[in-house]
């Protein structure tokens, strides 16, 4: 999984657009969702993405990719909280 993260966003910053960094941003999520231990990683490709833009498409490529990232991770999250009763990654 974090193979195809890396491999879309590398696809993104060859052809920027906000589908493809929208694709690389869930990709992130879904590793997360697979193993918790790269949680890190999507916010480590995230920080990618800022370094590797300038400019306001630094600001917009790197929304694009953490908003796919949260919408897609976002349920875990709140499905251990109503389960649980507490906030648990």
């Amino acid at each position: 999984m974090i193979t195809l993260a890396v491999w879309l966003l590398v696809r993104a910053r060859r052809k920027p657009s906000s589908r493809r960094y929208a694709l690389a941003g869930a990709a992130a999520a879904l590793c997360a969702l697979v193993n918790s231990v790269f949680i890190p990683a999507g916010a480590a490709l995230a920080f990618g993405v800022w370094l590797g833009e300038r400019g306001p498409r630094r600001v917009r490529w790197t929304a694009v990719y953490l908003a796919a990232m949260l919408l897609v991770y976002a349920p875990w999250p709140l499905r251990n909280y109503l389960q649980f009763g507490r906030a648990t990654p």
